[in-house]
């Protein structure tokens, strides 16, 4: 996976199903990725103490889910101070963004954070998210119930942080897909008005299967 961002010459990733549960005992897929490519110019978003809510420690063992997290190449992109020295950068449980979900879902950890390109493209709000694995109909409500507020969250976001209108790119495992879930998630972030990149007239790294629509993999297509 390391070395996959490395040759893929991405500017920010977001990373789902690196599992990171910072004990003694447990995985530290995250972690592990983030050394092996620090030597190559990427680096994790930093966050505060309060911004972090998904921070885990032994005083506070915060019950989120820890399976996102986010990288970005030091040399094309950095993390920006916002206007009013908030923090530029954080997590937050999916509970936060939308209510009513699963116990499966509500844990789940979104890493948010304010970045801009040293080519002069920025700033903006990058988001990982890896919503519920689970295809039964109350997590698949939940997945729905997470796209319907997530455009209200944002803003409140951006707001909150003196970043108001900024654009959004949303870095997603959303474990839903069009044939399969035509009404799912994919369909409500779309019909907020979120663009899918599935739909961009140029793509690149086609050869991984993170798209919609990837001629690859035709069995996904339709």
């Amino acid at each position: 996976m390391a070395r996959t961002i490395v040759e893929s010459s991405v500017d920010v990733v977001g990373l789902q199903e690196a599992t990171h549960w910072p004990t003694t005992t447990a995985k530290t897929q995250y972690l592990d990725i983030q050394n092996l490519t620090a030597p190559y110019g990427f680096a994790a978003p930093v966050y505060t103490a309060d911004s972090d809510e998904c921070r885990w420690t032994a005083d506070i063992p915060r019950a989120c889910t820890h399976t996102t997290g986010m990288l970005f190449k030091t040399s094309t992109v950095q993390q920006v101070t916002t206007p009013n020295g908030t923090p530029s950068a954080g997590t937050v449980p999916m509970s936060r963004i939308a209510s009513g979900l699963t116990a499966d879902a509500a844990p789940r950890k979104v890493v948010w954070a304010y970045l801009k390109g040293l080519n002069g493209a920025g700033p903006f709000l990058a988001l990982s998210v890896h919503v519920s694995t689970f295809k039964d109909p109350a997590n698949e409500a939940s997945r729905i119930a997470f796209g319907a507020a997530l455009d209200g969250w944002v803003q409140t976001l951006n707001d909150a942080h003196g970043m108001s209108g900024v654009p959004v790119i949303l870095m997603a495992d959303l474990n839903s897909y069009r044939k399969r879930q035509p009404q799912g998630v994919q369909t409500t972030l779309t019909n907020a008005g979120w663009a899918d990149a599935a739909n961009a007239p140029v793509k690149r790294n086609v050869e991984y299967s993170t798209i919609n629509y990837n001629p690859l993999l035709l069995a996904e297509q339709g």
